[in-house]
């Protein structure tokens, strides 16, 4: 199969943050790389996927603190992404 040259981006990309969880998605990873047709496309994908997985870090962080307040404990925990988008 053709491999879009973009897609070595995308398949390592995803691949780092799933990790072991990777070979579960790795054929809708696949085709979903095939339809990026510019570098652009992939960057674009690239920053979308970064942004829903910053979302996810930042929830599952707000939800601790949270947690902890409801149990009268504080927690402080300050995010600054280096590339925001």
């Amino acid at each position: 199969m053709f491999l879009n040259p973009n897609q070595f981006a995308v398949n390592k990309f995803i691949f780092n943050i799933l990790q072991e969880k990777y070979a579960i998605h790795s054929q809708i990873v696949e085709r979903t790389g095939h339809y990026l047709a510019t570098e652009q496309d992939t960057m674009d994908f690239l920053k979308m996927l970064a942004a829903i997985y910053e979302t996810a870090y930042m929830k599952g962080i707000d939800d601790f603190r949270e947690g902890l307040r409801k149990q009268g404990y504080y927690f402080d925990a300050t995010f600054t992404p280096q590339n925001s988008a």
